[in-house]
């Protein structure tokens, strides 16, 4: 006699893979290990956009004081002056500051873009 009919046997035998999947998940540590990590990239990547949203509002800010005292957008000396400002921190930090500068070089120039849109108004 089947007491569980063709629905019920599949949906225990789903239940159980799902239940062997969810153990198997859990007692995989570099896998939690990895979704934890992962989970801490998220959070920053967040601060990390919040920081770059106030960074470009100053560079408007500053583009605005510019505009109205007719200050060449670009100044070569402060770009330098930033760029090994970021070497250092970088360095610092035990991160390649070739790699910090030439992120840095993509804020730069949508900051001078930005500021060059702001002079033309």
């Amino acid at each position: 006699m089947n007491i569980l009919g063709k629905k019920s046997k599949l949906n225990l035998i789903i239940l159980s893979s799902s239940v062997l999947l969810l153990y198997n998940c859990k007692a995989s540590s570099p896998v939690l290990e990895i979704e934890s990590e992962r989970a801490q990239i998220d959070k920053i990547d967040k601060k990390v956009v919040h920081l770059l949203s106030q960074r470009m509002n100053a560079a408007m800010k500053i583009g605005e004081i510019k505009k109205k005292n007719k200050i060449e957008v670009t100044q070569p000396a402060r770009w330098n002056e930033v760029k090994n400002n970021l070497r250092k921190n970088a360095i610092e930090s035990n991160i390649n500051p070739d790699m910090i500068v030439k992120m840095y070089e993509v804020f730069y120039e949508e900051s001078v873009k930005q500021q060059q849109d702001l002079q033309r108004k």
